[in-house]
């Protein structure tokens, strides 16, 4: 934008200055006039020369006048079209009652949706493009506003996230301009909110008469204005509410329209646990953000150091289609391992990889606590079950396990076990029943077999519930009595092979459940269909009694089997259905990892640690993309527990970040840390702009496309056109005015071959 330093006016449409040249038409006109007069001399006309003398000047000066208003016009008309206007905190915007400078908050989207654009420019680039226009034109027309570049992803988390700087100077522009190329879109994510409330906390203590603008520029994608149902979020429109109390916001759209996006929202394992030399399924989830349909898409996995070949998905998957992939593997060494699951680059690179560190177990560990033990061998409660759970031969199985009698169970630590089994424990002290369902809402399984040493009346008490406690306790029944007389049996029916724990069972002979047959077990009410009560199999009696049924307890599983776990009511201890029904128990009810070691981009990894067992120097090595040089993390202390912890904030890009640590006595080990891309930011479906400053009055909404976005509107600056259309109609009424008085005085005139002719 050209200006006029020395009077610091510039203009909206400079290229027009061009038409000054037209005020020199007026005097030209007016030079020529002169020379068209030709002086005659007459000597009957001399009475009239004393006359014509005292006119003289009187012409003159109104032939003057009449020539400076009509070169006037000209000025004052180009002008008009021109638009000149001043800066506010200039002393000539001043006379027109101007405040001073402006405090220019420019909050830039650099989430990961930003990498997303038309062609071959992304919409972080128009981004950049227009700012860096704003900052030009301040720079031409010596602004003195302040101008503050807060990035989304991190707002305000350092003092380079703040630059605050007024760029009159050309060195201080030239700076900003070169940190506005260098910047780079993030793995992270844009919380309007949290960031709109940080900006606002600083310029909130600053200088109270200040005028603030806030630019938000930002591709306005619906995951971070629009909650799932599509109404707007109403933490965002309370945080922009909160920004205009003193300060105006602009919304800077650099959107792109619909683009196709294929991402990897999760991979993981099938099993709450991955055991050493146990084959674990991966399941890797695919979704299609794009408008249209995608075709052709591979997954290929990472074990490790070992990429596997790419599995191909079949057919196509559809917009908005969500599909599974897996994938199976055997780890053959304990340990935390990195697992990645990735498809082909398309224009979120992103979220086209998902990485997940996954603890791969020596073993399972499962307490069985014997109800009615026996020294005689396959005569106690609990040995067919050890004996199926941790069968004899080459082939491991991955579980082992630990025998206590009834007795013993109630000093027993539980967090020292992935599961426990009560196998026909009479009860359960009312102190180890609280214990238990906190153990299994954090996680941990619990398998029940009953048997003659139950109570059904003392289970019901102390583990089903009474009264508004009825059914809110561990026990999936309500149990009745002990059904069948010992001679006669039922067997067993075909199972829910939907359920993981009976899937291995799915197109079997019917003849196999004919096999096991069982005399007795304890009946109880069948649950409700839905809820947190799932029949996996049942017996063939005339009421159709469960065999085996599922409940959900917090994080943790439950499975209750209805007859004993020995071979005193059934024969099914003798069936190879035991033995697979019992390992896939174990898998299925075991503690899961907390996957503590995957986190999103923008968390901070916090490891709580004892100093007996960890060193006081713990590094942190980021991933290549943010250098991959390892730093130092210091500990600090938790006030309320006084325990230390080590925590690494800067996790501003998606790979693997290396925590180095070292035991006291100087072994030195790496624990690995998965950070991801936010699975929503893929989602690229855009909000509608003007639905947000229909719901926010006052907003004004600029497009990338528009020339004037991010531009100095007539609330920064001064402009003087109305003023000069005003001037302009007095001095076009001015000049007719006098000319029709002129006129009245000029001297009579007489034509001679086409020439004006004084005559005197």
């Amino acid at each position: 934008m050209a200006g006029l330093l020395p009077l610091a006016i510039s203009f909206v449409n400079p290229a027009l200055l061009g038409g000054l040249g037209l005020a020199s038409v007026p005097i030209i006109i007016h030079i020529l006039n002169r020379r068209r007069f030709k002086v005659m001399e007459w000597a009957a006309m001399d009475f009239l020369l004393q006359a014509a003398v005292r006119n003289r000047k009187r012409v003159r000066l109104e032939n003057l006048l009449l020539l400076a208003l009509r070169t006037l016009l000209v000025l004052l008309l180009i002008a008009v079209v021109a638009r000149p206007f001043t800066k506010r905190e200039d002393s000539l915007a001043a006379l027109f009652g101007s405040e001073g400078a402006v405090e220019r908050v420019i909050l830039l989207d650099d989430s990961h949706s930003m990498k997303a654009g038309q062609g071959n420019r992304s919409a972080f680039a128009a981004a950049k493009r227009i700012i860096d226009r704003l900052v030009t034109r301040l720079h031409e027309e010596q602004s003195g506003d302040r101008v503050t570049l807060v990035l989304g992803s991190r707002p305000l988390t350092s003092d380079e996230d703040v630059s605050r700087v007024a760029i009159a100077s050309a060195s201080v522009k030239r700076n900003l301009v070169r940190r506005i190329n260098n910047l780079r879109v993030s793995d992270g994510s844009l919380n309007v909110a949290r960031a709109l409330d940080a900006v606002r906390n600083v310029f909130r203590d600053r200088e109270k008469d200040a005028r603030v603008v806030l630019h938000l520029v930002s591709d306005f994608r619906n995951r971070d204005w629009a909650e799932p149902d599509g109404s707007l979020r109403p933490d965002a429109l309370r945080a922009i509410e909160r920004f205009k109390e003193f300060g105006s916001v602009r919304l800077v759209d650099v959107g792109a329209g619909p683009v196709q996006n294929v991402a990897v929202t999760n991979v993981a394992p099938a099993e709450r646990a991955v055991i050493v030399g146990v084959p674990a399924t991966f399941v890797a989830t695919v979704k299609n953000h794009g408008p249209g349909p995608a075709s052709n898409i591979s997954v290929e996995f990472r074990f490790g150091d070992i990429v596997e070949l790419p599995v191909k998905m079949d057919g196509t998957l559809q917009a908005g289609e969500e599909r599974e992939i897996k994938r199976e593997f055997t780890f053959r060494a304990a340990g935390p391992a990195v697992v990645s699951a990735k498809t082909p680059t398309d224009v979120l690179p992103g979220d086209d990889i998902r990485r997940r560190v996954v603890n791969v177990r020596r073993s399972m560990r499962f307490l069985l606590v014997d109800g009615e033990p026996d020294p005689e061998a396959y005569r106690s409660e609990t040995d067919f079950l050890a004996a199926a759970l941790m069968p004899a031969g080459r082939l491991a199985s991955g579980v082992e396990v630990e025998v206590c009698s009834e007795h013993a169970f109630r000093n027993r630590p539980l967090d020292a076990y992935d599961g426990v089994f009560l196998c026909n424990v009479y009860r359960v002290a009312d102190k180890r029943v609280a214990e238990l369902e906190e153990y299994v809402k954090k996680g941990g399984g619990l398998v029940f077999f009953l048997g003659d040493q139950v109570d059904p009346q003392v289970y019901n008490a102390t583990l089903y519930g009474r009264g508004d406690k009825a059914g809110k306790g561990l026990l999936p029944l309500l149990l009745r009595d002990v059904e069948g007389t010992g001679e006669g049996y039922v067997n067993l029916t075909e199972p829910d092979t939907d359920h993981p724990v009976c899937r291995f069972l799915r197109g079997m002979n019917r003849i196999i459940f004919r096999t096991v047959s069982v005399s007795r077990w304890i009946s109880g009410d069948a649950p409700a269909s839905g809820g947190d009560v799932r029949v996996l199999m049942k017996l063939s009696d005339d009421d159709g009694s469960p065999a085996i049924v599922e409940k959900t307890f917090g994080q943790g599983r439950v499975l209750l089997f209805t007859t004993a776990a020995d071979n005193e009511w059934s024969n099914f201890p003798k069936s190879p259905l035991y033995l697979m029904l019992a390992l896939e128990t174990a898998r299925y009810v075991v503690r899961p990892d907390p996957a503590a070691n995957t986190i999103t981009v923008g968390e901070s990894i916090v490891v709580r640690y004892d100093p007996r067992r960890i060193g006081t120097r713990v590094t942190m090595k980021p991933p290549n993309s943010l250098g991959g040089t390892a730093v130092t993390v210091r500990s600090e202390q938790d006030e309320d527990t006084k325990q230390l912890f080590y925590r690494y904030a800067a996790t501003y890009a998606a790979g693997v970040y290396k925590l180095g640590l070292r035991t006291p006595e100087g072994e030195s080990f790496e624990v690995p840390y998965a950070v991801n891309v936010d699975s929503t930011e893929g989602e690229l479906a855009r909000l509608d702009v003007d639905r947000l400053s229909a719901a926010v009055p006052g907003l004004r909404v600029e497009r990338a496309g528009d020339e004037a976005a991010l531009d100095t509107d007539e609330s920064d600056r001064t402009e003087f056109w109305r003023a000069l259309v005003y001037a302009l109609i007095v001095v076009a009424a001015l000049e007719t005015l006098l000319a029709w008085r002129f006129g009245h005085h000029k001297g009579k005139t007489t034509g001679t071959e086409g020439k004006q002719v004084f005559v005197r």
